[in-house]
């Protein structure tokens, strides 16, 4: 069974449980009061060959406040010119960029003035390793100060991070008991980790491979996408 298949048969599941009473919204905030919610997300946006599949569970305090645990699964993905950091190296002729991306998870608590508004996420998030392997075509290149000729494949890692997390979500709860939401949650304050980088393929010198490093890593740390975070987008059942 494919991801897409997956997440219809899992939604259309969601759908159709028995509507509990308790999901039925009055205006006030004893809406959500003592409710728990479980479900499905996206770590990926839903296109481009990766899904990033994950959990959800949580419990709602009230309209105003929910705590709950995410998980994802570990992916591979297939970034290609799509990709950020291929982008940002700035080299001609990117044949593929592959990206294997590490689980996910993140204990967080939600908090949001009225139950129609935005939330506001606090928590605590870890990133497994990711690596995201580029690969370049043969020619000739600058790379510091000297030119060399041949392909080359950059591997770059961010290393396993645990780290605190704030950000920012939207929430709806339907009165027949399905929930949606969409959220991105990282550590951005102080930026992405130093990545790992490998160059392969080329002979470079020490000075002209520290100055290649150097500049990717500073590319790296200016994404807040490189940061460890997690994004989700799901649904889910409220009983």
């Amino acid at each position: 069974m494919n991801n897409t298949l997956l997440l219809t048969t899992t939604l259309l599941t969601l759908v159709s449980l028995p509507v509990h009473a308790q999901t039925t919204f009055e205006s006030d905030v004893s809406a959500l009061d003592g409710v728990w919610q479980v479900g499905l997300n996206f770590g990926e946006l839903p296109f481009g060959g990766s899904f990033k599949l994950g959990f959800d569970v949580g419990y709602h305090f009230n309209d105003l406040v929910y705590v709950g645990f995410t998980y994802q699964i570990a992916d591979d993905i297939q970034r290609d010119g799509s990709s950020f950091n291929a982008n940002a190296v700035g080299f001609g002729g990117l044949l593929e960029s592959s990206e294997e991306v590490g689980q996910r998870a993140y204990l967080q608590t939600r908090i949001r003035p009225h139950r129609l508004s935005p939330y506001v996420s606090l928590g605590v998030v870890f990133n497994d390793r990711d690596t995201e392997t580029m690969r370049f075509d043969a020619r000739s290149r600058q790379i510091g100060s000297s030119t060399y000729d041949g392909a080359v494949t950059l591997v770059q890692s961010r290393p396993a991070g645990l780290r605190p997390a704030i950000g920012l979500g939207y929430a709806y709860a339907f009165d027949f008991g399905l929930s949606i939401h969409a959220e991105w949650s990282g550590w951005w304050m102080f930026g992405a980790p130093s990545p790992q980088i490998d160059v392969q393929g080329v002979a470079l010198s020490d000075a002209d491979r520290r100055a290649l490093v150097a500049r990717l890593t500073d590319e790296f740390q200016s994404s807040p996408f490189n940061t460890y975070h997690v994004f989700q987008l799901g649904a889910g059942y409220v009983f």
